[in-house]
């Protein structure tokens, strides 16, 4: 990128030759110079290639389309109606959800500066003693206005670097959704697990119980000993060690699903009773760029990185000249009466030229 220092200005103007030195010839040099400033602060792009040459792909492992809603594949409509509730609840899926339209409100706000801003003012004072100061300006309404020309794209970039950012944060959003998705598909098949196992267990001492019950009137005819007795009881006592192990695996990951769906811990959620999934096919897996695009964390990566090329452009082009523009105008009086029959309005310009060096 080419950069042109302030002296070279005076340099160009003092090179001008004395016959175009009139109203025209002003015009022409400031018309040459701008033309010269603009293509010499264009920026210049080039193309980068990829750093891999030839893409392999992963192994043949499936053939089956991946859906967005992944979970849907087990066909579960308890844990559909779990995985939706969630995304609709979850106090941190609400959390940056709200980030995120904070940053759309950024975007928003940025986006201002490529408008013009107007500004309107009131003022209105009365004077004591009236025969002093009769003259005095005691009522004014004023509207005023300001526009800076994008000439270099300088707000442009910086608008595009917010937009960046807040794409980022939905990005965030999407990774938070898969991550909740994947605890409550976790959580509720690991509840299905644990609440077999207890129905397993209570059979197991349902059964045992029995057992003890022959084994005793077995001992009464003595056909057994007493060891014997005792060894089926501490069978019985230690299977129903493990169904109190069971009864609180079951209530923890209750509460911990109550939790994830934004519920109060140790809320009754009124499940149902479900069995595990039939696995389906694997999903194909295609090109490793293709895993890359699906993962909302690495696209929020190259997000946040656009954004601080976006942000180093928009500090590059800080460097070179803003054009503002500015009017106002006023209404002054002395009375109410004639506040409408005086006005008065300005226009200006403002050329900022920053001091900048030459950086080999």
């Amino acid at each position: 990128m080419v950069k042109i220092p302030q002296p070279t200005i005076q340099k160009f103007l003092k090179n001008i030759p004395l016959k175009l030195v009139s109203s025209k010839g002003k015009t022409i040099a400031y018309l040459l110079f701008t033309l010269l400033l603009f293509f010499g602060c264009s920026p210049k792009y080039t193309n980068v290639s990829l750093p891999i040459e030839n893409v392999q792909e992963f192994s043949s492992s499936g053939n089956l389309a991946i859906e967005e809603k992944w979970w849907t594949t087990f066909e579960d409509e308890q844990l559909n109606t779990l995985i939706d509730s969630a995304l609709q609840s979850n106090m941190n899926l609400a959390a940056v959800w709200e980030q995120f339209m904070a940053s759309k409100a950024v975007v928003r706000r940025q986006a201002s500066n490529k408008w013009p801003q107007i500004d309107a003012s009131a003022q209105t004072a009365r004077n004591f003693p009236e025969p002093d100061f009769v003259g005095g300006e005691n009522t004014q309404l004023g509207l005023s206005t300001s526009y800076e020309v994008d000439l270099w794209g300088r707000i442009r970039t910086a608008v595009q670097a917010e937009k960046l950012r807040a794409d980022a944060s939905l990005f965030d959003y999407r990774t938070a959704a898969i991550t909740l998705s994947s605890q409550i598909a976790s959580t509720w098949y690991q509840l299905v697990i644990a609440k077999k196992q207890l129905q397993i267990t209570e059979e197991q001492i349902a059964v045992n119980e029995d057992i003890i019950k022959l084994i005793r009137s077995r001992f009464v005819g003595g056909q057994i000993r007493a060891v014997d007795i005792l060894r089926q009881a501490q069978l019985l006592e230690s299977t129903k060690e493990q169904r109190i192990i069971f009864q609180t695996n079951v209530e923890l990951l209750e509460n911990q699903l109550a939790v994830l769906l934004g519920r109060q811990p140790q809320e009754n959620l009124e499940l149902e009773t479900s069995s595990l999934p039939k696995l389906t096919d694997l999903p194909e897996t295609g090109l490793p760029l293709e895993l890359i695009r699906r993962r909302p964390d690495i696209q929020r990566s190259y997000a946040l990185l656009l954004a601080a090329d976006r942000d180093m452009a928009s500090a590059v082009k800080s460097k070179y000249p803003r054009l503002s523009l500015s009017a106002r105008g006023q209404l002054r009086s002395n009375n109410f009466d004639n506040l409408f029959e005086n006005w008065a309005y300005s226009i200006a310009g403002n050329l900022l030229v920053p001091y900048f060096m030459v950086v080999n």
